[in-house]
Parts: C-alpha cells; sequence; structure tokens
C-alpha cells in the first residue's frame, strides 16, 4: 500500500484545491470558482477513490487509471485556468475538449494493453504541453508560472509512464510523486493566481463605470442574506431627470453624476448594507443591520442635494421596504421599486416608505 500513497497525497490537494475554490466563490459568486471546486472535488473524490480499490485490484489496473485520470485532471484544469483569464473564448478550449475526450478511450487501451498505452498516452501528453505551450500559455498573465506547472506534470507523468515498462515500483512511486507536484507548485504559488483571478472577478461582479456590485451579483447576494435571515430592508434609488441631464449637457457630466451619486450612496450606507448598481440611473442597498433605512435614506438624499452642485444640481427620489418573512428576493425589490415610483409622484426629492403607503 505504500507505493499508493502519492495517489492519497494527491487527492488530499485536490480536495485542498476544491475548499479554497468554494470558499472563492462564496465570496464572489462566479462560475468560474464553481468549475474548479467541482472539478477538483471530483477529481479528489476520484483518486481516493483508487487508493482505496488498491486494497482490492490489480496494480496494474489501477496504474492505468491513475494516469488516464492524471491527465484528464490536468487537461480539466488547464482549460478552467485558461477560462479563468480570457472569459468567453471558449472556441479556444477546444483542443482541452478534445484531447480529455481522447484521455477515455486510451485509458481503456492502457489497461488492458500497458506498452501500447502507455505510448498513446505519453503522445497525448507531450502534444497538450507543446500546443499549450504555444497556444494557451501566451495568452496567460504569469507565463512563468504555468510554464513551471506544465513541465513539472510532464516531468512526473514521462517518469509514471515509464514504471508502465516494468522498471519498478520505485518508479511508480517516483512517477507518481512528481505528478503531484504540479499541484504542490499550484498550491504554493496559488495566493498570485488569487490575486490576478480576484481582479477577473472585481471586473465581473462589478459595475465599471460607479464601482458599485452589479445587479447579478446584487441579485444573488440578496437571496443568500434572505436564507441566512440578515435582511432588515431594502434600498431602491433613481436619480431624477437623468436624461433630461444626459440630453442637455452631456453623457460625460451624466457619468460623472453617476459616480457622485454612487460614491454618496456606498460612504452612507458603509458597512450597513450591500449597495448596487441596479440599472441605468437606478441604485439598490439591502440593509442588514438594524438601523432606521428612513433615516439612512434620508441622510443619502440629503448629501446628494448638497454634494451634486459641485457637478451640476441634482436630486434623487428614494422609496425604501422593510423586509417581512416570507418575501422573496424579488417580491421584496419591487415593494421598494414602488415606493420610490410613488416619491417621483409626489414631486421628486424625497424618500417614501412601501409600508407608510401601502
Amino acid at each position: 500500500m505504500g507505493e499508493w500513497a502519492p495517489t492519497l497525497i494527491t487527492s488530499t490537494l485536490m480536495a485542498s484545491l476544491s475548499v479554497i475554490n468554494y470558499l472563492l466563490y462564496d465570496r464572489w459568486r462566479t462560475k468560474n470558482y464553481q468549475y474548479v471546486y467541482l472539478l477538483s472535488g471530483a477529481a479528489a473524490a476520484c483518486f481516493l477513490m483508487i487508493y482505496l480499490l488498491a486494497i482490492a485490484l490489480d496494480s496494474t489496473l489501477l496504474r492505468g487509471i491513475f494516469s488516464t485520470a492524471s491527465l484528464l485532471t490536468f487537461i480539466l484544469l488547464q482549460a478552467t485556468f485558461f477560462n479563468f483569464f480570457n472569459p468567453g473564448q471558449f472556441k479556444h478550449l477546444k483542443l482541452h475538449a478534445g484531447l480529455a475526450v481522447a484521455c477515455l478511450p486510451i485509458g481503456i487501451i492502457l489497461i488492458l494493453n500497458t506498452t501500447i498505452g502507455t505510448i498513446f498516452l505519453l503522445i497525448l501528453m507531450v502534444s497538450f504541453i507543446c500546443l499549450s505551450y504555444v497556444q494557451h500559455i501566451p495568452k496567460l498573465p504569469k507565463q512563468l508560472l504555468f510554464k513551471i506547472v506544465h513541465v513539472s506534470f510532464a516531468s512526473g507523468f514521462l517518469i509514471q509512464a515509464m514504471s508502465g515498462f516494468e522498471l519498478g515500483g520505485a518508479l511508480l512511486v517516483g512517477g507518481m510523486i512528481i505528478a503531484a507536484s504540479y499541484l504542490v507548485t499550484l498550491l504554493l504559488f496559488y495566493q498570485r493566481i488569487i490575486d490576478m483571478v480576484e481582479a477577473v472577478s472585481y471586473s465581473a461582479v462589478t459595475d465599471g463605470l460607479t464601482g458599485l456590485y452589479n445587479k447579478h451579483y446584487f441579485i444573488g447576494k440578496l437571496k443568500d442574506f434572505i436564507l441566512q435571515d440578515r435582511v432588515y430592508a431594502l434600498i431602491f434609488v433613481d436619480i431624477d431627470h437623468f436624461k433630461q441631464l444626459n440630453d442637455t449637457q452631456g453623457h460625460q457630466a451624466g457619468d460623472e453624476i453617476l459616480k457622485l451619486v454612487a460614491k454618496i450612496f456606498k460612504d452612507t450606507c458603509k458597512e450597513h448594507a450591500l449597495v448596487a448598481r441596479y440599472g441605468g440611473e437606478e441604485m439598490v442597498a439591502v440593509v442588514v443591520d438594524n438601523i432606521d433605512p428612513g433615516d439612512l435614506s434620508e441622510l443619502f438624499r440629503e448629501r446628494v442635494e448638497e454634494q451634486s452642485p459641485s457637478i451640476t444640481p441634482v436630486t434623487v427620489s428614494v422609496g425604501y421596504s422593510l423586509y417581512k418573512e416570507g418575501l422573496s428576493a424579488e417580491q421584496i425589490i419591487k415593494q421598494a421599486d414602488d415606493a420610490m415610483y410613488k416619491a417621483k409622484d409626489r414631486g421628486r426629492n424625497r424618500v417614501v416608505s412601501y409600508q407608510v403607503f401601502d
């Protein structure tokens, strides 16, 4: 069983990778993290299963399964990282998809005939490494890091494959350890990758103009807060006569007002609420502290009226709704939105509570 210890190490490393990405997914709620934590979690379970089966099955069979699983996991992880830094460029992932599919029949050949299967698997691995160096790594940041990861894996995989020619259990153990080293490298430098990914993720969940969270992220967090029983109220904001401002003073002035109002809204809410741009000149905030949303909204309205003349005088109409148990995210947003329109109907530049006029 000692010779299969590296399989357990690999399983542990993949599980660690899964946990890290789950925490990132829980923070940012972007699909890339979800893909990595699901993929690495599945790989961890697969390698753990191989380790447990080593007790009962022939080692040659397990070696074939391990080799195939190692290469398949590596290809899929690299595809996921490529998508991290090049979102939407799915046409460049055709290579990953094709080679990942090719792993399965080659894995079967490897189990049936170690020599022929090993040759095919080596050809597949070398092809992937070479094509990655030419096509994919140049499109990634921190290229040296990814080159180290690829070389580490290729070295370990080569030694592991040599053990398929019956060069001894020591080579198998050494190959497995070095094959696992690419995961060690990945984890050692993972903080650097997190820094890069967070930059990508930040742009994915925030509005580029105002720096506030975007609508998609906001709705996801609002649903989370409702499940966690953390929602106290929801505030809905609209800048008065914003279209007229754009038409008369130009979009540049409109953009400056949007940035100013967003900053005032965020600074006013501070840690009491999560603030987002809902669309156009509309902004929202979910209040998570037991603080009067009416006072918070009125303070925000006053600050906009006081500070906006530095660019051009504007006012805001604000509506808010207190959360009641059983309300969905969509329902409380609609209530606050209705209150905001009631504020407009009453002459704009005011705060209205949904519970007051309902």
